[in-house]
């Protein structure tokens, strides 16, 4: 996984934590986490979940690309990232730990995946 240096104590590794832990960095549009894989993987859709404070922070517009492979060589089908999922959130919302999830309308093989923030809820608050 690679992504920006989070603050500390909320790396980008523990994005992928299943305890209540959580990423935050500075905001600089966009913010790109990466998951790179060893063997291709199926994508169907994906979850995230909000933090624990500062509602403002979330993620408001965001995107999910991948690298498209063949599934029995494992080869990239091109260079380039496909963006195969692109939402903007409603008004915030001050729940917190709350889980959003998401499908895609076709699935794709693939072994890279980038979550991309492209804008957040109120980006003076970092």
């Amino acid at each position: 996984m690679e992504g920006p240096q989070g603050f500390e104590g909320e790396t980008v590794e523990k994005i992928c934590s299943i305890l209540n832990s959580k990423f935050c960095c500075s905001f600089q549009p966009p913010i790109d986490i990466t998951f790179k894989f060893r063997q291709p993987i199926l994508v169907r859709g994906y979850a995230w979940r909000t933090g624990n404070d500062h509602p403002l922070r979330d993620p408001r517009t965001f995107s999910l690309l991948v690298r498209a492979v063949n599934i029995h060589t494992g080869e990239a089908l091109k260079d380039d990232l496909d963006e195969v999922h692109h939402f903007t959130m409603p008004e915030h919302d001050d729940t917190r730990f709350k889980m959003h999830r998401f499908a895609l309308n076709e699935p794709v093989w693939t072994d890279r995946v980038v979550f991309r923030v492209k804008e957040v809820y109120d980006s003076d608050i970092f």
